[in-house]
């Protein structure tokens, strides 16, 4: 028996809402996450050092301290961010006493930034934090998770990436 126009119709409305509502649970599941870590990674901690620092701060710390000379432009494009948030990490770091900024070349304007020995500290505890950190987080996984598993999701994130950042 053939089906006709509105039965055609009224099975892909169907399927239409079937799938809306899974991948609102799916898309509900990301944002929860995504809420979540960024508490995480907004919450100042103890690397290592003593002194307590969120996570883009010491990441941009460590950048600094592998390519000494960065700009503060350079870190903007880097980390996706505009170059005044940048700049208040860097004032913040500043203060701190874990870089200093030197004006460089023809252009006043570009200041460069360098770790001090405390930065350098810094960035190392940083490191090796964020390794136990990784070690835990791969054993926690692959308890519940086949390397194919984690591999596909580090492949999805990868491409979630991209449409974020408009490169898809």
């Amino acid at each position: 028996m053939m089906k006709n126009k509105n039965q055609i119709e009224n099975e892909n409305s169907v399927l239409s809402e079937e799938l809306f509502h899974k991948m609102t649970e799916h898309t509900n599941q990301v944002y929860k996450f995504v809420k979540m870590y960024n508490d995480y990674a907004n919450e100042p901690r103890d690397y290592g050092t003593g002194e307590k620092v969120n996570m883009l701060s010491v990441h941009i710390m460590s950048d600094i301290e592998e390519h000494p000379g960065i700009t503060v432009t350079e870190l903007a494009q880097e980390w996706v961010r505009t170059k005044g948030a940048i700049s208040q990490v860097i004032k913040n770091l500043d203060e701190n006493g874990y870089i200093i900024k030197k004006k460089e070349g023809s252009n006043q304007k570009n200041i460069h930034l360098y770790p001090t020995g405390k930065g350098v500290e810094l960035s190392l505890a940083h490191k090796l934090y964020d390794a136990r950190n990784l070690k835990n987080t791969l054993d926690f996984f692959t308890e519940y998770c086949t390397e194919e598993e984690l591999m596909a999701f580090y492949k999805v994130l990868g491409y979630y990436t991209m449409l974020l950042r408009g490169q898809v």
